[in-house]
C-alpha cells in the first residue's frame, strides 16, 4: 500500500503491568529446557495477575496515547483493537474497549492474525485514512494477558518467542506528527498453517509432536522469502532502494533473537549501507500482535532518528504473515 497523501505517527505508547514471571517457571513446568532458557532474550516478562486484564491493559495504553497525542477520544474516527488470546467475551471486546475510552462515536474493527495483527490494524488504518480524508485521526490498539499461572508464555523451541502481557497504542492522524508513515507492505504464506495446531498455541502448552515441529522448520525458507518481499514493497512503494542511505534504522520483531535473524537473512544490503538492527525482545518480550506498535513507540521515545532519516520497522506473524513500516523523521516537529 502506497499513500497518497500524507499520515504521520502522531503518538505511540506500551502499557505493562506491574507483575514479572522468571524463565524458571516454564522450566520447573517443563516446557523448556535449561539450555533454552539460558539462550533466551527474555528470560523475565510482565505478567498481569489475570487473563481479564487484557481490556485494563488496552485503555490504559489508548488513555496514554491519546494524552501524548493531546486530543480527546472524541476526535479519533476510527479504532481498530487487535489480539491473539481468547475470552468468553471476546468478541466484543473492540467495542468494549472504545467504549470505555470514551469514543463513543467511532468506528470500531477488531482485527485478528495473530502476531502481525496490530501490524495488519496500523497497514488498514494508513489505508483508510487515504480513502477517507476527512477521518483525519484513527488509533490502533493492542492487548493481551496470559495471567500469573501461564509457562506457556515462553514458546522458545520452533516458535521461538516469548509472550509479555502488555497493551500498546498508536495513533495515526492526517494533521502531522513526529513521524510520516512513508509506506506499509505485507506479505502473506498460508501453507504456514498446515504445521499449526486446530487450538490456539497461545492458551496451551507449547509442546509440539516432532512431525509439527519438522513441518515449521521446513517453512522459513517460505518465511525469510515473505520478509525480503515485503521490505522490497516497502521500500518500492515509499519511491526508494532497500540501500538507501537515509535507512538509519531496521528494527526487528521481538521475536527471539535467532529467529529474527533468519528471518532477516534474505534481505541484502550493499557492504557500505549497513542500517543498524534494533532487537527489543529483551525489555518486555514478544508483545502478541503488538511488536510494530511497540517498536514505533521505541522510536518516538528514544529519539534515534533525525530529522530526514528513515526506519525500516517489521512485524511478523504466524499464519504466515509479515509487515514492513516505513517511517521518516518529520522535518519540523521534535520527538
Amino acid at each position: 500500500m502506497h499513500p497518497t497523501g500524507d499520515v504521520f505517527v502522531r503518538s505511540a505508547v506500551v502499557s505493562l503491568p506491574a507483575g514479572t514471571t522468571h524463565v524458571s517457571v516454564a522450566i520447573e513446568a517443563g516446557t523448556v529446557s535449561v539450555q533454552e532458557a539460558e539462550n533466551c532474550s527474555s528470560p523475565l516478562l510482565p505478567t498481569t495477575i489475570a487473563t481479564t486484564d487484557a481490556v485494563e491493559l488496552a485503555v490504559e495504553a489508548g488513555k496514554k496515547a491519546l494524552v501524548h497525542a493531546g486530543i480527546s477520544a472524541a476526535a479519533v474516527g476510527m479504532i481498530l483493537v487487535a489480539g491473539m488470546t481468547e475470552s468468553p467475551s471476546e468478541w466484543k471486546r473492540p467495542a468494549r474497549v472504545a467504549r470505555l475510552l470514551g469514543a463513543d462515536s467511532s468506528v470500531v474493527l477488531g482485527v485478528r492474525q495473530m502476531s502481525n495483527g496490530g501490524a495488519m490494524a496500523v497497514q488498514l488504518a494508513i489505508a483508510q485514512l487515504r480513502v477517507d480524508p476527512a477521518l483525519g485521526t484513527a488509533m490502533v490498539i493492542t492487548a493481551d494477558a496470559l495471567g500469573a499461572d501461564a509457562p506457556q508464555r515462553w514458546q522458545l523451541g520452533e516458535i521461538g518467542v516469548a509472550l509479555g502481557d502488555s497493551g500498546t497504542a498508536l495513533i495515526l492522524s492526517s494533521h502531522g506528527g513526529p513521524l510520516r508513515v512513508l509506506s506499509a507492505a505485507s506479505r502473506g504464506y498460508v501453507g504456514h498453517e498446515v504445521g499449526l495446531p486446530d487450538g490456539n498455541p497461545i492458551g496451551a502448552s507449547p509442546v509440539r509432536s516432532p512431525e509439527a515441529v519438522a513441518a515449521g522448520q521446513a517453512h522459513l525458507f517460505q518465511f525469510r522469502t515473505c520478509v525480503s518481499s515485503a521490505v522490497r514493497d516497502a521500500a518500492q512503494q515509499a519511491g526508494i532502494s532497500v540501500d538507501d542511505p537515509r535507512i538509519d534504522l531496521v528494527v526487528l520483531p521481538r521475536v527471539e533473537r535467532r529467529l529474527a535473524e533468519v528471518l532477516m537473512s534474505g534481505v541484502r544490503f550493499r557492504q557500505d549501507v549497513q542500517p543498524r538492527r534494533v532487537h527489543l525482545a529483551s525489555e518486555a518480550g514478544h508483545l502478541f500482535s503488538g511488536d510494530l506498535l511497540g517498536n514505533l513507540e521505541y522510536l518516538l521515545r528514544e529519539g534515534t532518528l533525525s530529522p530526514g532519516r528513515i526506519a525500516m520497522v517489521l512485524s511478523v506473524g504466524s499464519g504466515f504473515a509479515v509487515t514492513c513500516v516505513m517511517v521518516e523523521r518529520s522535518a519540523h516537529s521534535s520527538l
